[in-house]
C-alpha cells in the first residue's frame, strides 16, 4: 500500500460534492412526492436512511438532520400533504446547515493545516521514514 505524504484534500472535497449533491436531490424528492403517494414515500425513505448512513459515516448528524429523520416514520406511513412539508422544511433545514458546515471544513483544511503540512508535515514524515528504513530512501 502507497505511503500518502499530503492529506487527503482532494477526497473530502470529492465526498462533499456528493454530499451536496444528495442534499439537493433529498430536498427536490421530498417536495415533489405526491400526496397519498405512499409506495414513493416508502421508497424515498429507504434512500433517506442511506443517505443518513453515509452522512454518519463522515460526520456527527446534526440537529436539522435528526428532525428528517424523526419525520420519516410518519411521512412514510401517510404520505400526506402536512408530513410532506414539514419533511421538506426539515431537509431545507439539513441541506443549510450541511453546506456551511462542508465549506467550512473546507476553508479549514486549506487555510493554517495544509500550511503546516507543507512547511513541517512533509519534513518530519520524510525523517522519520528515512529512520525507519535505515536512512536510505
Amino acid at each position: 500500500m502507497p505511503v500518502t505524504t499530503t492529506p487527503y484534500t482532494r477526497e473530502m472535497v470529492m465526498i462533499h460534492r456528493v454530499f451536496r449533491r444528495e442534499a439537493a436531490q433529498l430536498r427536490r424528492f421530498v417536495s415533489t412526492t405526491g400526496t397519498g403517494d405512499v409506495a414513493r414515500a416508502r421508497r424515498l425513505g429507504q434512500w433517506t436512511r442511506e443517505y443518513i448512513g453515509g452522512l454518519h459515516h463522515h460526520h456527527a448528524l446534526d440537529a436539522a438532520l435528526a428532525d428528517v429523520t424523526a419525520r420519516l416514520g410518519a411521512r412514510e406511513e401517510t404520505a400526506g400533504e402536512t408530513e410532506r412539508d414539514l419533511m421538506a422544511d426539515s431537509v431545507a433545514d439539513h441541506q443549510r446547515v450541511l453546506l456551511e458546515h462542508l465549506l467550512d471544513e473546507e476553508q479549514q483544511q486549506q487555510s493554517p493545516g495544509r500550511v503546516l503540512w507543507k512547511v513541517f508535515g512533509q519534513r518530519q514524515y520524510r525523517r522519520r521514514v528515512a529512520a525507519l528504513r535505515g536512512g536510505t530512501r
